[in-house]
């Protein structure tokens, strides 16, 4: 995976359930309202998926591979 930089506003990550595997895994938990999510899903291409349930009210994204997340203030 090629190493890219991408600012976007989440509330953090969070253990959901994959509903492919019904096992935990790590998500980035972000907004229903904007284009974060549309704009992960095309950068991260085949190592991003969206895993939300229909009941939930927020998007929740699973990114394949090493992330690093820097908080900003």
């Amino acid at each position: 995976m090629e190493r890219e930089l991408v600012a976007v506003v989440t509330y953090g990550s969070h253990r959901v359930t994959d509903p492919r595997t019904k096992k935990l895994i790590l998500t980035y938990r972000i907004g229903y309202t904007g284009d974060t999510l549309q704009l992960l899903l095309t950068v991260f291409g085949k190592y991003a998926r969206g895993v939300s349930s229909r009941r939930a009210t927020y998007h929740y994204i699973h990114i394949d591979g090493q992330v690093q997340i820097n908080r900003a203030i």
